[in-house]
């Protein structure tokens, strides 16, 4: 399909096409995920708290956020490939960077460049799957992709954690920064070239405004966004302070922490292969036990005091949290009569907003109330989304263009 969503041949070898549009999400969960089974090392080494690491990542998700409502519209016009090879770049950049910082102040900028790498990186795989595969094909793909987002805990998390064992955080950061810089050049080289049906010689506010109407004026659509952003408070929220929670509440070391990650990697994977390829219940049905499954094992994993609880919680918090990911964003690419990317740059978006929103109230959970806080505070979103999910379901009955 064109950039604006209509047919076209295939350009390019599908699987080749999955795998380098798996490797950008996988560098996508990688740039969130990177500093967190290290905050205490890094705020021991930078001389601050483990609450003011956790709001790096929520600057940097809220960067996203916000350079994400941009960057949908634009790259409809200018074409999706060249963007996310940057983003890709820009991911690299920023976990070198981050490897090489000598205070706080430096990582809080470097947040910049790792937001805008995430709004790019996060979003625009699942455009491309949008805009160049076929409806029946698009499920599965989706699935896929979240899979390789997926592994991120499972291959990407404690690799790092092995490699900071033997040097440091600092080497880690750079080893992966570099390995994100080399997966650009594999995505340039495997990615066709974008065939443009439209074109405009400047790009303004009007217009990327304009891109957003067909979705804000679809009450179904809309709704699924918000709940879009509700759930991605509780769980993403969450994982800001998870490697925090294990050692500080549990005792792990930097090593054991590191395949706490790699629980919620399972956890992740299993949950793409459910909302991928479930077919015992409508998506929508589907998407909302996942909701509420969500709020239900965050609460497990942050208010339990047994650490055995807490791991099983961590691996069904993060299968719901995966298969909500596939069965909204399914519904939402299905629904959407917007360009593939400025849909699919909005669903980041949402899920952006919700992640920095959580990271920012677990920080202040956390400083008031101690982890428990998290444990009750956060899952309330997810069964904001739930409620949200439900009222959709009858705008989706009024209207006969929008498949359930």
């Amino acid at each position: 399909m064109t950039e604006t969503g209509q047919s076209r041949p295939a350009t390019t070898n599908d699987r080749m096409l999955l795998v380098a549009l798996g490797t950008a999400t996988f560098l996508a969960a990688l740039n969130f995920f990177a500093i967190s089974p290290f905050t205490t090392e890094i705020a021991a080494d930078l001389d601050t708290s483990v609450a003011l690491i956790g709001q790096i990542t929520m600057l940097m998700i809220l960067t996203s956020a916000v350079l994400g409502l941009a960057i949908g519209p634009v790259t409809d016009q200018i074409g999706h490939r060249m963007p996310l090879v940057a983003g890709m770049v820009a991911v690299g950049i920023n976990l070198i960077g981050l490897s090489l910082a000598t205070n706080y102040y430096l990582m809080i900028a470097l947040a910049i460049v790792g937001g805008f790498a995430d709004a790019i990186v996060f979003s625009l795989p699942f455009a491309i799957i949008s805009a160049r595969l076929a409806p029946d094909r698009q499920a599965r793909a989706v699935s896929t992709a979240f899979a390789a987002l997926s592994a991120a805990p499972i291959l990407g998390t404690p690799l790092l954690t092995f490699v900071g064992s033997l040097g440091s955080w600092r080497t880690a950061l750079a080893v992966a920064g570099v390995v994100a810089v080399a997966a650009a050049f594999f995505a340039y080289s495997v990615i066709p070239p974008d065939t443009q049906t439209t074109h405009r010689s400047t790009i303004g506010l009007r217009h990327i405004l304009d891109a957003y109407l067909p979705i804000w004026r679809d009450p179904n659509l809309s709704g699924l966004m918000i709940s879009t952003l509700l759930r991605s408070v509780t769980w993403i929220g969450a994982i800001t302070y998870l490697g925090a929670l294990f050692d500080e509440q549990f005792g792990l070391s930097t090593r054991a922490v590191g395949l706490i990650f790699t629980v919620t990697g399972i956890g992740a994977i299993t949950g793409s292969m459910i909302g991928g390829r479930f077919r015992g219940m409508p998506l929508r049905n589907l998407a909302l036990v996942a909701f509420v499954g969500i709020g239900v094992f965050t609460c497990v994993v942050f208010a339990s005091d047994q650490r055995a609880l807490a791991i099983v919680g961590v691996f069904l918090a993060a299968c719901c949290s995966t298969v909500g990911n596939v069965t909204s964003g399914s519904l939402i690419m299905r629904e959407s009569r917007a360009g593939a990317g400025t849909t699919m740059v909005l669903n980041g978006t949402m899920i952006n907003f919700g992640s920095a929103l959580g990271a920012a109230l677990g920080g202040l959970l956390l400083h008031q109330c101690g982890y428990r806080g998290i444990g009750i505070g956060l899952p309330i979103f997810a069964f904001a989304a739930a409620v949200i999910l439900v009222r959709t379901a009858q705008s989706a009955k009024e209207s006969p263009a929008a498949p359930v």
